[in-house]
C-alpha cells in the first residue's frame, strides 16, 4: 500500500472538480481560525498573528501536505509541508514559520499538551524544537544518525517528562526521554522490513503503533504485532487522541474508532472523500482531516464540514 501525497497539480485537479460538483468558490477551502472552543489560550491566539498567505499560497509554497493539527490549546491550526510549517493566522490567512524551517520538510510534529508553547517537529533530515509556540527554532540531533530520513514522530507527557519517538529509514524507531536533548536506538524492537508512513503513541495501552505498507502494527515486548481490523483492506492515516484515549484509523471503508479496551468500530462511513491525514480535534469526538483534493475538513456531531 502506498500512501498518497497531496501536490499542487494534485490539489488544482481534485479542486476543480470539486468546485464543479459542489459549487463552492475558493473561499470555501481557506481555514478561518478560531473554530475551537479555546477557554484557557496560554499562547498566541491566530486572531492575533498577522499573516500574508492564503491556503493556496500555502500549497503552492509547501508542495506537499504530510499532516494537518491544532494546537493542543485549539488556538490554531498547523500544517506541515514538504517546505515548511505552516499556521492560522488573522483575516482567515496563514503565517509561515521563520526562516528556521522555511526550507525543512515537515513530516511530523508533537505539540506538548502542558506547555503548550513548547512544540516538536521532525523530517528529511531536521529535528527540532521550539519553546516559544513557533516563534524560533533549536536543533535536537544529539543520538541521530547524520542527516537522518525520519519518517514520523509522536510524544507523550508523563508527569513532569516529554518522551518522543521518531521511526529514522532504514534504521528503526529513536527514543528521548528529556524532550529531544538526546536520542537513543530501541534496539529492543525488530527492525521494520516495510515502508513505514506514520507512527503514534497510545498513552494508555503505553504501546507504539506504526502505518506501513502493509496495515497498522503495535510493538508489544519487543515485536511488532499486526492491528487486525474487520473489514478494512487499506489504512490510510492513524491519529490517537491520548487526552480521550482514542484511536482513529481513516480507512477505505471510513472513519474507524477504538476506545480503551473495545473492538475497532465505525465512526463515520460519510466521508466527503479519501483522508490522506487526520488529526483529534480540540474537544473529544472531534476530527480534523485533509483530503485528496487538499480540502480540509472538520467533523462534529456526527457531521464532515468544509473547514470554513
Amino acid at each position: 500500500m502506498k500512501v498518497k501525497r497531496i501536490t499542487l497539480k494534485q490539489w488544482a485537479v481534485g479542486f476543480a472538480m470539486t468546485s464543479l460538483l459542489t459549487g463552492c468558490t475558493t473561499n470555501d477551502t481557506e481555514p478561518a481560525q478560531g473554530s475551537f472552543d479555546t477557554p484557557n489560550v496560554p499562547v498566541r491566539a491566530a486572531s492575533d498573528i498577522q499573516g500574508e498567505l492564503t491556503y493556496q499560497d500555502v500549497l503552492q509554497k509547501g508542495e506537499h501536505i504530510h499532516f494537518v493539527k491544532p494546537s493542543p490549546d485549539g488556538s490554531r491550526l498547523w500544517l506541515g509541508t514538504h517546505v515548511g510549517l505552516y499556521g492560522t493566522a488573522s483575516q482567515k490567512l496563514w503565517a509561515e514559520t521563520p526562516e528556521d524551517l522555511a526550507l525543512d520538510d515537515i513530516r511530523g510534529a508533537f505539540f506538548d499538551p502542558e506547555e503548550t508553547e513548547h512544540v516538536y517537529v521532525t523530517g528529511q533530515g531536521v529535528a527540532k524544537r521550539s519553546r516559544d509556540g513557533g516563534e524560533t527554532w533549536e536543533p535536537m540531533i544529539t543520538g541521530l544518525p547524520d542527516q537522518p530520513d525520519i519518517l514520523g514522530l509522536t510524544g507523550v507527557r508523563q508527569k513532569d517528562q516529554v518522551n518522543l519517538y521518531v521511526y529514522v529509514s532504514g534504521m528503526g524507531i529513536y527514543q528521548s526521554r528529556d524532550g529531544g536533548d538526546r536520542w537513543e536506538l530501541m534496539e529492543e524492537l525488530q527492525q521494520l522490513n516495510q515502508e513505514v508512513y506514520a507512527i503514534d503513541y497510545n498513552a494508555y495501552e503505553e504501546r507504539l503503533y506504526v502505518l506501513t505498507q502493509n496495515g497498522l502494527l503495535s510493538a508489544q515486548e519487543g515485536k511488532w504485532e499486526s492491528e487486525v481490523i474487520e473489514g478494512v483492506e487499506r489504512v490510510f492515516s492513524l491519529a490517537i487522541d491520548n487526552q480521550h484515549n482514542k484511536m482513529y484509523l481513516s480507512t477505505d471503508q471510513g472513519i474507524m474508532v477504538k476506545e480503551e479496551d473495545s473492538d475497532w468500530e465505525m465512526l463515520s462511513q460519510d466521508v466527503p472523500e479519501r483522508l490522506s491525514a487526520i488529526s483529534p480535534g480540540h474537544s473529544e469526538d472531534t476530527l480534523i482531516g485533509i483530503g485528496d483534493s487538499a480540502i480540509i475538513y472538520f467533523y462534529e456531531n456526527g457531521e464532515w464540514k468544509k473547514w470554513q
